[in-house]
C-alpha cells in the first residue's frame, strides 16, 4: 500500500511540474491571439482619420463607409454618409451580405467603422473570407477618433 501511495506522489509532483510551464504557454497564446487575428500579415489596412476626411472632401466615387456598430450606437452618432450593417448581423448573414456587396460593381473601396476599431477588424476578416475583392480599410480609432476634438452638432450626427 505504501508503494502505491509513493507512486501517486511521484505522478502528482510530475503533474505539478508540468502544469506551471503549460500554464505560461497557454497564457502567452491568449495574450498573443488578438494580434494574430488579422488575416493580412502587414498593417497596411489602416486608414487614418485625416485620410478619411480627405476621401470625404474629395467625394471620391466607389468608396463605401460601412459602420459595423449596433443600430442604437449608430443612431446616437455616426459619420455622415456611412451605412449601418451591425457586426452581429454580418456574422450571421455573411453570405447574403457578401453577395450584395459583390453585386456593387461601382464600388472598389470600403472603410469599416466602429467605436474604436476592434469590431471593424473582425468585420474585415469576415468580408475577406466571403471573397470581397475590394480594398478594405479599417478606420483608426473609429467614431471615437472622428468626433474627438469636434463639437458634436446636429449636422454631424
Amino acid at each position: 500500500m505504501s508503494r502505491k501511495r509513493n507512486a501517486w506522489r511521484g505522478y502528482h509532483r510530475m503533474g505539478r511540474e508540468l502544469s506551471v510551464p503549460l500554464f505560461w504557454f497557454l497564457m502567452a497564446i491568449l495574450i498573443l491571439m488578438p494580434s494574430l487575428s488579422c488575416t493580412q500579415p502587414s498593417e497596411d489596412f489602416w486608414i487614418s482619420q485625416q485620410s478619411l476626411r480627405n476621401l470625404m472632401e474629395a467625394e471620391m466615387p466607389g468608396v463605401l463607409l460601412m459602420d459595423v456598430r449596433e443600430v442604437a450606437e449608430f443612431r446616437r452618432a455616426h459619420i455622415p454618409g456611412s451605412v449601418n450593417i451591425p457586426l452581429s448581423y454580418l456574422e450571421t448573414h455573411a453570405g447574403h451580405v457578401g453577395k450584395l456587396l459583390k453585386a456593387r460593381e461601382d464600388m472598389e473601396t470600403m472603410v469599416l467603422i466602429c467605436n474604436t476599431h476592434n469590431r471593424s477588424r473582425r468585420a474585415r476578416e469576415i468580408l475577406q473570407k466571403e471573397g470581397i475583392g475590394w480594398r478594405i480599410w479599417v478606420l483608426e480609432m473609429g467614431v471615437t477618433g472622428y468626433f474627438t476634438g469636434k463639437k458634436a452638432s446636429a449636422d454631424l450626427l
